[in-house]
């Protein structure tokens, strides 16, 4: 009778044993996936930062070529449909005010040369150069009246 006292007493040791090890291989398992999850996030992340950026370098090259061959009125138009699928996009407001500015609109080249400013304010320096040639220019273009 006590033998099987024991025995019952050993078994159930070794299933409270097993029961530990059966949470802590849970909790390890649990573990690995949210660790899985985050790397796979990231990897998700990074690859889509890296698409944006190429996407980015051909749009930039497309614009200077464009810009380069006098062709002011194309990349106005595909700045305008960047902006659509990147509005936070500061290259795309870049060449789109410089556009402008080649079209003879400098009033639309200094509005978006100042939207660029709002979300890009880094670009300050090379902006307000722009900016202040456009006042100049508009300034010296508007006629006086003479009374």
């Amino acid at each position: 009778m006590q033998s099987e006292m024991e025995l019952m007493s050993q078994i159930l040791n070794e299933l409270n044993s097993i029961k530990w090890l059966l949470i802590i291989l849970a909790t390890s398992s649990l573990l690995v996936i949210f660790l899985f999850y985050i790397v796979a996030r990231s990897i998700l992340k990074n690859q889509n930062i890296n698409v944006k950026y190429a996407l980015q370098q051909k749009n930039i090259r497309e614009m200077d070529e464009l810009l380069a061959n006098g062709k002011a009125k194309e990349v106005k138009y595909s700045c305008m449909s960047w902006l659509t699928t990147d509005k936070d996009e500061p290259y795309a407001y870049w060449y789109l005010a410089k556009a402008y500015y080649e079209l003879g609109e400098k009033v639309n080249a200094k509005q978006k040369f100042i939207e660029l400013l709002e979300i890009a304010p880094g670009w300050s320096g090379v902006v307000n150069e722009w900016v202040e040639r456009i006042d100049e220019e508009l300034s010296s273009s508007n006629p006086t009246i003479i009374k």
